[in-house]
């Protein structure tokens, strides 16, 4: 991320999740950043994104990861799911770009995690691959059709192979990324049923 985000926020509690979640990810918190987050009317900035409670930080950072990539809205997020038992590694992947992931997921969480996910970036498109290399794979996926019907079936051959490609260090979101990439080859229905 290259342009810096302000925080202007009253609440102290507010201020500590925003603060927490943008560094988290990395993000650049400066005094007089390009993009403001505020629970006030601050004016003057080139976007001033405002917030009104504890609910609304997943939604804010979704939208300062779009804008600091210079985009309103992803044009697509993939969501891959590489399954080791007995937790789950997840990845998001926005236009070709890893930015975020989850670790030892539990697969009773899986579904409401796709949900906060979908939520909180916004996005033209998604699509949702899980990991078929094992029994527990097939099963997450069965467990996961239920809530999203259109996800997909991948499979992890090589998936956590080192390449030149990909410089993810953790082998395990570095498969959940290929997965993701995976997932997104082939058709793949729109989100709101509108062409590029």
């Amino acid at each position: 991320m290259v342009e810096g985000v302000t925080i202007s926020v009253m609440n102290p509690k507010l201020y500590h999740l925003i603060i927490t979640e943008l560094r988290n990810r990395g993000y650049k918190l400066v005094h007089d950043g390009k993009f403001v987050i505020t629970d006030r009317n601050d004016e003057g900035k080139e976007r001033t994104l405002l917030i009104r409670d504890e609910k609304e930080v997943p939604k804010i950072v979704g939208e300062i990861s779009a804008l600091t990539r210079g985009k309103e809205e992803f044009n697509e997020i993939l969501i891959g799911v590489d399954t080791n038992p007995p937790n789950l590694t997840v990845a998001v992947v926005a236009d070709g770009e890893l930015i975020d992931y989850y670790v030892r997921v539990k697969k009773d969480e899986l579904c409401d995690l796709f949900s906060k996910i979908i939520s909180m970036y916004p996005h033209r498109r998604y699509i949702i691959g899980i990991g078929i290399g094992n029994l527990f794979g097939y099963d997450v996926l069965r467990l996961t059709k239920e809530r999203f019907p259109d996800v997909r079936k991948v499979n992890e051959y090589r998936s956590s192979s080192r390449t030149h490609l990909i410089q993810v260090k953790d082998s395990d979101v570095r498969a959940a990324f290929v997965i993701a990439i995976r997932a997104a080859k082939g058709n793949s229905r729109q989100k709101d049923e509108t062409p590029y």
